[in-house]
């Protein structure tokens, strides 16, 4: 019997081993440095919030290589219909023979969407091309416009939205990315793109697509009949057969020229945080792939939400009293705002709460004691004093502190024993008006004295001469 009971219990602690595990990992974070990584620029940020939770180099101007292409197919989700046919054209040729490209053909017909399948899945220099060329043309409203004109005009284009993104830092001369010394951006400007760009379904879904392949139609110039397309992402992290698989991401870009290095815009996402990773000029592709994981871990599992006080919670508690009286009633006071953010999980424990008393309702006897005392009445609602959380010294936000319930009501005795309070600490108040009184009356009654003395004395002069 004892050894069914120790047997069931080593079945026990062998399936509760992986739970001690996770909740280990979860408490302590991912064990990684990230001041070690060898890009030239990072930045990483929760999409929900906004917070920035890595950076370096973020507004130094660099290369961005193939990352363009994210702005390249924002501009054409605003401007484009989805679901319109068009064809292929022979901007297509102006292509470099060692660029990448997405295999398009001249005269081939293809969907808009499909179109940004091929500038986003393979990072098709060519699709880069013959969007520019579309959404230049239909913007400008000049079906004729030339080729370079429309190249131009769409650079144009792409500058000017950058701009209004907040992206001050950047200048855009091309669709793709292929290096030209005054094509430049940051990694906190292509931040900027890429969460706009992220806000659209048809993006957040290419950008997470592995493989896609199409058959388009008739090629009117070819003569062919069906123009196929296979097209592998070339994001190492969603394949998941490869040695770069990585579960939890989403997306985005990847770029690489010899100047502009290798770089990436990664997403990924689990049950609590979404986050957006900017890399810029990694040394190698390598470096590119595990260093961008790390850091993704380290976003995912170093930070979370943390609630440092709802409104209404119960901040603290004090003890109030009346002036006369020794008997004190503790009163809960409460958060009139609440406050969540986003963390990382080892400064949580280093949050404190401050709390400042209004200073109107303190009771002076307790000068210099540990314990605080404030003097009633004080009523529900009231405002008694504010709480401050900070971090490293830090201000993280600030609430007043309201009484949770109507305290130390005055009776008549109260009354009548602060009026006699009152009138003990402001004699003067009483004394003066009183002595002016008391002088006014006392100069009053001698006028009056003198006044009847020399009425008197008129009438007794008056007798003598009768």
């Amino acid at each position: 019997m004892m050894k069914r009971v120790f047997a069931l219990f080593l079945v026990f602690l062998i399936m509760l081993q992986p739970m001690l595990v996770i909740a280990t990992e979860e408490e302590q974070g991912t064990d990684f440095d990230p001041g070690s990584i060898t890009c030239e620029a990072v930045l990483m940020v929760e999409q929900n919030s906004g917070k920035v939770l890595l950076e370096k180099n973020s507004r130094k101007r660099m290369y961005p290589a193939s990352l363009t292409k994210v702005l390249t197919a924002l501009l054409a989700i605003e401007e484009l219909d989805l679901n319109e046919t068009i064809t292929v054209g022979r901007e297509i040729n102006l292509k470099a023979l060692d660029a990448s490209g997405a295999g398009l053909v001249v005269g081939e017909k293809l969907t808009v969407s499909d179109l940004l399948r091929a500038l986003l899945i393979p990072s098709g220099n060519d699709a880069a091309y013959t969007v520019a060329v579309q959404v230049a043309r239909k913007k400008a409203n000049n079906p004729s416009m030339s080729i370079q004109e429309a190249v131009d005009y769409f650079a144009e284009m792409m500058t000017e939205r950058a701009k209004e993104l907040g992206a001050e830092d950047s200048n855009f001369v091309n669709p793709h990315g292929y290096h030209d010394d005054n094509h430049y951006s940051t990694a906190y400007d292509m931040y900027l793109i890429t969460k706009e760009a992220m806000k659209h379904e048809i993006f957040r879904e290419i950008v997470r697509t592995q493989y896609y392949s199409t058959k388009n139609e008739e090629n009117t110039e070819s003569g062919d009949k069906k123009v196929e397309h296979s097209w592998v992402n070339r994001n190492l992290m969603l394949r998941k057969k490869g040695e770069y698989y990585y579960e939890n991401a989403t997306g985005v870009k990847t770029g690489y020229t010899s100047k502009a290095g290798n770089c990436l815009i990664s997403s990924a996402e689990n049950d609590k945080l979404s986050v957006i990773l900017v890399t810029l000029n990694f040394p190698t592709e390598k470096e590119r792939w595990e260093e961008s994981i790390k850091l993704l871990d380290y976003g995912l599992n170093n930070f979370r939400f943390h609630t440092v006080v709802k409104e209404g919670d119960i901040v603290s508690s004090v003890k109030v009293g009346k002036k006369f009286f020794k008997n004190t009633v503790t009163l809960d006071v409460l958060a009139e705002k609440g406050f969540e953010d986003l963390f990382n999980i080892k400064d949580i424990p280093e949050i404190k709460a401050n709390i400042e008393w209004d200073s109107n309702l303190i009771d002076p006897r307790q000068e210099g004691q540990d314990e605080i005392r404030l003097l009633g009445p004080i009523n529900e609602g009231q405002k008694v004093g504010r709480v401050v959380y900070t971090l490293n010294g830090n201000i993280l936000s600030e609430s007043n502190l309201i009484a949770s319930e109507s305290v130390m009501k005055l009776n008549i005795l109260d009354h009548v024993l602060l009026g006699g309070d009152y009138v003990l600490r402001h004699w003067y108040i009483v004394v003066i008006p009183l002595a002016v009184l008391a002088v006014v009356l006392l100069g009053t009654l001698s006028v009056s004295k003198a006044r009847r003395k020399k009425e008197q004395g008129v009438n007794l002069g008056k007798r003598r001469r009768y």
